[in-house]
């Protein structure tokens, strides 16, 4: 395990975090951390790192997130990465080189009878939509405690207004 100067990449093994030390930094703010991650994920991020709220709990949860966001790949170099694949730029090898038994897996699975590849499927499926549903939730989630800050915050100014109103009303105007 990594267990260096900097603590944004403890808790990982050595290898990752050198792995991680080569990639392009991300400054370590809760906004670089989610501008850097896909919306996909931001309501995820977000509630636990409101969640963790201060302390090592927030420490924890800031370096995972920014963690994730440092291997994020933008859309331009996603883009940039299948153009390099599909131009031949980017050496590529079989999957049966890479994944031990692959071949042999996928004969397996071409044999086994229609109606379990199709039981396998609806499963896959439905989970798929579990999944979808859990995110839906926590954006869900996420808008209200927006909504809640935001209102939170117009509160704080009426009251704030309110009291600037109180103390000019009781203060005379001052004669230069």
């Amino acid at each position: 395990m990594y267990n260096g100067p900097d603590p944004f990449l403890n808790g990982v093994t050595a290898k990752w975090a050198a792995y991680l030390q080569t990639l392009p930094d991300v400054p370590r703010t809760l906004d670089a951390i989610l501008d850097r991650i896909s919306d996909h994920w931001k309501a995820q991020a977000w509630l636990e790192l409101h969640a963790a709220e201060h302390g090592p709990a927030l420490d924890k949860a800031m370096a995972r997130w920014w963690r994730v966001a440092r291997q994020w790949k933008s859309p331009e170099e996603l883009k940039q990465i299948i153009d390099d694949i599909e131009s031949g730029k980017t050496k590529t090898v079989p999957a049966s080189e890479v994944i031990p038994g692959f071949e042999e897996r996928l004969a397996e699975l071409a044999a086994r009878p229609q109606a379990e590849r199709d039981a396998d499927m609806q499963r896959a499926v439905d989970e798929q939509t579990h999944r979808l549903d859990q995110r839906m939730a926590q954006s869900q989630a996420y808008l209200a405690a927006l909504h809640k800050h935001a209102a939170d915050e117009h509160a704080y100014l009426a009251i704030q207004h309110a009291d600037q109103r109180k103390r000019a009303l009781r203060e005379p105007p001052h004669n230069k």
